[in-house]
């Protein structure tokens, strides 16, 4: 994949981040709200598929999602040093 590919699964993987979020402080004011649950379990599934996706294709996106029996954490480039940006998830 390309980094266009992988520009646009960061970009997924964000918005489905904020909705998170912002499902999150609704409920926090408004926590017998049937639909803003719903809602919320439907965002909570797509922002793990999404970000065990963007895993599966482009390695980890923090230390914890690390497998295998090597420490590949820091192996690709950092932004700082040319490589993709960071991902604030």
């Amino acid at each position: 994949m390309n980094k266009t590919n992988e520009q646009h699964a960061k970009h997924e993987l964000q918005a489905a981040c904020f909705a998170l979020h912002e499902l999150v402080l609704y409920l926090d004011t408004h926590p017998d709200c049937r639909k803003a649950m719903q809602m919320y379990h439907t965002a909570k599934k797509r922002y793990k598929d999404l970000y065990a996706q963007y895993e599966a294709n482009y390695g980890p996106l923090t230390s914890n999602g690390v497998t295998g029996e090597h420490w590949t954490w820091g192996a690709k480039a950092w932004p700082w040093q040319g490589g993709n940006d960071h991902v604030d998830v």
